[in-house]
């Protein structure tokens, strides 16, 4: 039961056992949270691990009301990049791809501030880590989608390729107050 300011709430989860699916689409999100968090643990099955990862919001793929800042590490170098006005939104550019060891998984955050707010665009902070044989990349990436309708529709996939059986999405809701 969720008592407190801060508690987690599972909504949805979704894995892949031995099929690969294009997209993940988790629709009917409930309006009652403060925050959403999405947790994803996932490979792509394409042939190249250098592979962008992308999602949006309520469909919106088509239009221009994305940005992000995103500051990136490999282990002996870092860079920072800032995108405006994109279609997508672009949350880590290293996802494990079928060159990649076994097992070896992106793991990454997507936090959602006040998703259900009418009123404000929506800010995300995102967190990724996948070790590419020895490799790793790193991303912290701030965000915001700019609209202001409630989010009810998350839609994430690969840029290239499908994502691999084994790829795991968890969707949990953050608490504001007491209920």
């Amino acid at each position: 039961m969720l008592t407190n300011y801060g508690d987690f709430g599972a909504l949805q989860r979704i894995t892949y056992g031995t099929l690969s699916s294009t997209n993940i689409d988790i629709t009917n999100i409930p309006q009652t949270f403060q925050d959403l968090m999405l947790v994803l643990y996932a490979r792509t099955n394409a042939s190249v691990s250098t592979n962008s990862s992308i999602v949006y919001f309520n469909s919106d793929a088509n239009n221009t009301n994305y940005s992000r800042t995103n500051l990136q590490g490999n282990g002996s170098s870092a860079s920072s990049s800032r995108d405006t006005n994109y279609a997508q939104l672009y949350y880590t550019d290293g996802m494990p791809g079928a060159n990649t060891t076994s097992g070896i998984y992106l793991a990454s955050t997507i936090h959602i501030l006040n998703y259900a707010n009418t009123s404000t665009f929506k800010s995300l902070l995102i967190r990724s880590a996948a070790d590419l044989n020895g490799s790793g990349l790193t991303n912290l990436v701030a965000a915001t989608w700019r609209s202001t309708s409630a989010i009810n529709r998350i839609t994430s996939a690969p840029t290239s390729g499908q994502f691999a059986a084994g790829s795991t999405f968890a969707l949990y809701g953050v608490r504001a107050s007491a209920a």
